[in-house]
């Protein structure tokens, strides 16, 4: 079998309705989101899906969706089947590559 790297693009890559069809199609997409707003006491659902780009890209909120698609993301390569052996990140993609790779 081919080995599978995974590479986390760092902040400015995030538009308005980033992963509204992997939500609404994968389960384990949406437990990430869910997640992940427990952890930040925010909803990320409506920060990813319902937010102008200009609300998408203050760092306040750019940091927090980045992590959290990157990583639902992640989880579903493992769910559907794949297993990177490798995760590597662009500037602040390097924490959700740390996250996927179990070193946070």
């Amino acid at each position: 079998m081919n080995k599978i790297a995974v590479m986390f693009p760092g902040q400015g890559r995030q538009t308005p309705g980033i992963y509204r069809g992997l939500y609404e199609n994968y389960e384990v997409v949406r437990d990430t989101f869910q997640e992940a707003s427990d952890a930040v006491h925010m909803d990320m659902k409506k920060i990813c899906f319902d937010s102008t780009l200009e609300e998408i890209l203050k760092l306040e909120n750019s940091q927090k969706c980045v992590m959290t698609v990157e990583v639902a993301g992640y989880r579903l390569l493992k769910y559907l089947g794949y297993d990177p052996e490798v995760m590597i990140g662009c500037s602040f993609g390097a924490y959700s590559a740390a996250v996927a790779g179990g070193v946070l």
